[in-house]
């Protein structure tokens, strides 16, 4: 039978590559060439448009492939200089803002390129503005920062007021153990990209994240928590409470037993998860036993 030399209405093409308004595509779904070059606007009007998949949260996010990323070990005296460049991340393979203020000069473009990576921002849509970057101290691992974003469409799924979780300055011994020593930093970052959609309980929706190895600098963007006033004690469903300081366990309603409770039951339904095989397929890879203390610790090891 002969071949339509067009694409049919509704066809679904992946990108080879894109020049201009000319599109290089493999056709996937529909009928027409096999494979060629179209054009994707005829005075001003769309012709081709990204395809995207929507689900309850908005866009089915489509992570990276999954590999295994070693890092090399670093010495302290190193840190500065090692984790002054910024290379692009291990799974995304683009650069990244790793302090605040990198974040607000690298703005509304480098935001709109992370979200199309991750695949939370459909490609017809921006982030326009940034504002009211905010640093601020909260738990030892890291650094925080909250921001607010406005994007070129307003949609339900998209939040305006975003978390950062950033890396310890380089140099101070926070920095080293944490990034360094124990790796605490990749476990974080491979969960939020791979795993968040699978578990059991509602986490922060995953906006972008990710880790290089050579620097030991990360990003995780997520929506900002609306918590309660401290101090609160009346909640309406689907509230959610104050942030409570660690180790405080007096400043719980309860003093602790309930809370503590909701926590065992969560990983337990994630330990079933786990031995159902409906987490990802590479978990334990992932999230693999550390390795025996090394005997020898590393040079100019910093004083705790």
């Amino acid at each position: 039978t002969q071949k339509s030399d067009r694409l049919s209405t509704g066809a679904l093409v992946e990108q080879l590559a894109l020049k201009g308004d000319r599109l290089h595509y493999k056709l996937r779904k529909g009928t027409g060439p096999e494979e060629g070059w179209v054009s994707i606007k005829l005075t001003g009007k769309d012709l081709v448009v990204p395809w995207v998949e929507m689900g309850e949260n908005g866009p089915k996010r489509r992570p990276p492939a999954w590999k295994v990323v070693k890092q090399p070990q670093i010495e302290f005296a190193q840190m500065k200089e090692v984790a002054s460049k910024n290379d692009p991340g291990d799974y995304y393979g683009i650069k990244f803002p790793y302090t605040k203020d990198m974040i607000v000069e690298m703005g509304p473009e480098w935001l709109t390129q992370a979200f199309h990576k991750s695949g939370v921002l459909p490609r017809d849509n921006a982030v326009t503005k940034i504002s009211d970057a905010k640093e601020f101290v909260g738990g030892g691992a890291g650094l925080k920062c909250t921001f607010t974003v406005e994007y070129k469409k307003d949609e339900p799924y998209l939040h305006k007021k975003l978390f950062c979780k950033l890396p310890h300055k380089p140099g101070t011994s926070d920095r080293y153990f944490v990034s360094c020593m124990w790796n605490h930093d990749r476990p974080e970052i491979v969960f939020n990209i791979y795993l968040q959609e699978s578990v059991s309980f509602r986490v922060p929706k995953f906006y972008f994240g990710d880790i290089s190895a050579a620097t030991t600098n990360f990003v995780l963007i997520t929506e900002s928590i609306p918590w309660a006033e401290t101090g609160k004690k009346d909640f309406s469903p689907g509230e959610i409470e104050p942030a409570y300081d660690k180790y405080k366990d007096w400043e719980l309603p309860d003093g602790g037993p309930m809370y503590y409770l909701a926590c065992c039951r969560a990983l337990g339904k994630m330990a079933g998860y786990h031995k159902q095989k409906r987490l990802h397929k590479s978990v334990d890879e992932m999230f693999p036993m550390p390795d025996p203390m090394p005997r020898e610790l590393p040079k100019t090891l910093p004083a705790l």
